[in-house]
């Protein structure tokens, strides 16, 4: 009677500390896939590694469980322990009830998966975006041409208009063009007139360009007012710029554009991404759903076995012609 109480005082002891350290590595299996979620909370990959991190410990936790007690019922069993195979039987018959229908459906859901995510980017909106973006370059083209035009234009009238007076000439066509800057540059790099003031910044880059052979052409300038200049050069040590200003609308939608573009082309890189994150949460799932099947598969197999083993203790008994031998059960074990 001893022997057998303090057997079941180790059984407890041996129950607590394995649950204590399951709540200890289930709280510490939370918390570091907290703060590495919230670290990475940008990157879509986090979510997959936290899910990753959930499914290696449920799947460590389940195997645990399983083994055991496969592994004891079939010790037991070859030991002839009295109801070890009918209770090896039963929980195998648990866990397979609970197996295959999970392994069934995660079949079937990684399949509408595979095939929803690529149905998903099959779908035109790539095209649509390279069609705006087409149409912001084309009106974009328009104004480059403008400008490469208008520079061209006036360079050949300034051509025989003296160097002390081109100054005044340009800022009298300034008002009556359809231009939005004009800049008027030496060979140096000294702006010898601008209007408005300062719409253009020189560097070396841009000197060289204005005076090479092709000139500069289509040079965009974003600030507080955006413009597209062009240039074209009056002699070899003069050269003018005219400018257009962009449209504050045209550099919106550009920039809306270029971004979703963007976005979806991040988007259809990463959709291995999409799907090994949607089948690792079925995954998830199943391996939630098989560790129930295996924790309710235990619990009524013991509660099954146990008023099983006192009828064939009790059967023993009689059979040994222990007429007084008497089954102790509770109201549970009926």
């Amino acid at each position: 009677m001893e022997r057998e109480e303090h057997k079941n005082t180790l059984k407890k002891k041996r129950k607590g500390f394995y649950n204590f350290l399951f709540a200890t590595v289930s709280l510490a299996v939370f918390i570091g896939g907290y703060f590495f979620y919230k670290s990475w909370s940008d990157s879509l990959t986090a979510p997959l590694v936290v899910l990753a991190i959930f499914n290696f410990f449920l799947l460590l936790v389940l195997l645990y469980i399983l083994l055991r007690q496969l592994v004891k019922g079939y010790l037991e069993w070859r030991r002839e322990k009295e109801g070890a195979r009918i209770r090896t039987r039963l929980l195998t018959a648990f866990v397979t009830l609970g197996l295959i229908p999970s392994i069934l459906l995660l079949i079937g859901a990684i399949i509408m998966v595979e095939s929803a995510v690529e149905s998903w980017f099959r779908l035109p909106v790539h095209t649509i975006n390279e069609a705006g973006q087409r149409l912001v370059d084309a009106s974009l083209d328009i104004l480059l041409e403008n400008s490469f035009k208008r520079a061209s234009g006036i360079a050949n009238q300034m051509k025989n208009i003296p160097e002390n007076i081109q100054n005044s000439f340009l800022n009298h066509i300034s008002g009556s063009e359809d231009f939005d800057a004009v800049c008027l540059i030496d060979s140096t790099g000294n702006i010898l007139f601008s209007k408005p003031q300062n719409s253009i910044t020189l560097d070396k880059f841009k000197i060289d360009k204005i005076f090479s052979e092709t000139g500069l052409k289509g040079y965009i300038i974003l600030g507080q007012k955006s413009y597209v200049f062009s240039s074209a050069k009056i002699n070899k040590d003069r050269a003018v710029l005219i400018g257009y200003l962009l449209p504050e609308n045209l550099l919106k939608e550009a920039r809306f554009i270029s971004e979703n573009q963007k976005l979806y082309l991040q988007a259809k890189s990463e959709r291995k991404v999409f799907k090994i994150s949607m089948i690792s949460s079925f995954l998830a799932l199943t391996l939630a759903v098989i560790f129930a099947a295996v924790w309710i598969g235990t619990r009524l197999t013991r509660e099954i076995n146990k008023p099983l083993q006192l009828l064939l203790e009790g059967t023993a008994e009689v059979s040994k012609g222990n007429l007084d031998h008497r089954i102790e059960y509770q109201a549970k074990d009926e």
